[in-house]
């Protein structure tokens, strides 16, 4: 590609839905990359876009469009991703945020008002979930744990970022460094089946992190671990809620020891799928 062919960003963002053309969202993506390029919003470059761009802005361009075409995530191009009411720094080490996580946010947001209470996020990644709860109701206590550092590293970036002062951020594999007991506690863990790794989509299998991904025992293993250790952490009475796959309620149903937990259900997301599991604790 030759800068002069690309004077004006309506022609470069042609020609960025033709070499993406194989991406699912062709124009969606070379819109956000070519607003990023130009540091500005996409918003702002499909309202009122500079009438021309500089060399330097349109070789950014490129860039990312190579990048793109090679299948790494736009998030992890960018270096951001939009999540409930927050903009969140995401990198390698981190799951990028995906809109149907939201459905936790909302459903502990809506069984729980701003009461003083304790609250465990077992694999933080980026923070998301930890950081939009703590955000909404500031009079919890929110504890966040990871195995990764990396991914710890990340999430205090955002913490500090949006000012969620009340979440602190631990180092763990899953509760080995947890103390004390907890109101509720609140998972996003990987629970897609390791023998289904050659049919993800590129862009999430060679790009994000394989541990935040996959589990073992048929994508079950980290769910039944947090099921089975979690009441050991819950105050009488506290709740459970968990993602989990999209096919995976009736083995997830099977696992639940009703001698242990008095409630459950689940619900679904956006697209019809059972997405989240409730549980309340005898």
């Amino acid at each position: 590609m030759e800068a002069a062919t690309f004077a004006e960003p309506r022609e470069l963002l042609a020609e960025g839905r033709k070499i993406l053309s194989k991406s699912h969202t062709p124009a969606l993506d070379a819109e956000i990359l070519l607003a990023h390029a130009l540091g500005i919003s996409r918003e702002k470059l499909l309202l009122n876009a500079p009438s021309r761009m500089g060399d330097s802005a349109v070789q950014l361009f490129k860039n990312f469009l190579e990048r793109r075409k090679k299948s790494e995530p736009v998030a992890y191009i960018t270096g951001k991703k939009d999540f409930y009411e927050s903009t969140f720094r995401v990198n390698g080490s981190v799951l990028i945020p995906r809109p149907e996580t939201e459905l936790l946010v909302e459903t502990v947001l809506d069984m729980f008002a701003d009461e003083p209470m304790r609250l465990l996020d077992v694999g933080a990644g980026s923070g998301c979930i930890p950081i939009s709860l703590a955000l909404e109701r500031p009079r919890w206590r929110i504890t966040a744990v990871d195995i990764s550092s990396y991914a710890l590293e990340t999430a205090m970036e955002n913490g500090k970022m949006l000012d969620a002062a009340n979440v602190e951020f631990i180092q763990s594999d899953f509760f080995d460094s947890v103390e004390g007991r907890f109101d509720v506690i609140v998972s996003n863990p990987p629970y897609i089946d390791e023998r289904e790794r050659d049919f993800i989509m590129p862009d999430v299998r060679d790009y994000e992190p394989p541990e935040a991904l996959f589990a073992e025992n048929g994508g079950l293993g980290a769910i039944e671990k947090l099921l089975e250790e979690s009441p050991r952490y819950l105050n009488p009475g506290g709740a459970f809620l968990c993602e989990i796959g999209a096919g995976q309620k009736e083995a997830v149903r099977g696992m639940i020891d009703s001698r242990i937990w008095k409630t459950v259900s689940f619900l679904d997301d956006l697209a019809g799928h059972p997405r989240l599991l409730i549980a309340g604790l005898k």
